[in-house]
């Protein structure tokens, strides 16, 4: 017989919260990668992994979510999706907290100068809200693979690594691409 999503929810509702361990508390289905990364357009076959997530771990990531997202949408170069989410990210800042949110924005931005141009740059390593939703995303896999449950945010490290690899690595790696 074949199990419906609503008892796969169900069971996975019986277990403790993916971040804290605890179990007495309401839990909900929380995604592991913030659902707003998403493009519209993503088809749904398209996993989004899901893990067992209380109240109170849910409102830490709620507004770092929405940094890390906005950092992302500005850092790099722009693809289809970066537009596609470009435009739910202008609809957030109508929001009660929208001000803020540009306000932090415009904060994480450093002034550089680029081939002789003034131009801003975003470096999301830097951001702690970043680096929080990245040690979630970490978290929250461990326990969506059971690798380990509930692994305290104290125990994972996220940072930023230069690229150090050998010039003629890097060379090797260009022929490919």
């Amino acid at each position: 017989r074949s199990r419906g999503l609503g008892d796969v929810y169900k069971r996975q509702m019986k277990k403790p919260c993916a971040y804290c361990g605890k179990s007495h508390s309401a839990r909900h289905n929380g995604h592991v990668i913030p659902k707003s990364l998403y493009p519209s357009s993503t088809p749904a076959y398209i996993q989004r992994p899901t893990v067992p997530e209380c109240e109170d771990c849910k409102q830490v990531w709620t507004d770092a979510e929405t940094q890390f997202r906005n950092i992302l949408m500005i850092s790099g170069e722009p693809n289809q999706a970066v537009h596609e989410t470009w435009q739910t990210v202008q609809r957030s800042f109508d929001k009660p907290s929208g001000k803020r949110w540009i306000s932090d924005i415009y904060n994480t931005m450093v002034p550089v100068s680029i081939e002789s141009r003034d131009r801003h740059m975003v470096y999301p390593y830097k951001d702690p809200r970043v680096n929080l939703v990245l040690r979630k995303i970490v978290r929250g896999l461990s326990a969506y693979h059971g690798i380990a449950g509930a692994v305290p945010d104290e125990q994972v490290w996220v940072g930023y690594v230069p690229n150090t690899l050998p010039e003629s690595w890097r060379d090797e790696m260009l022929v490919y691409n």
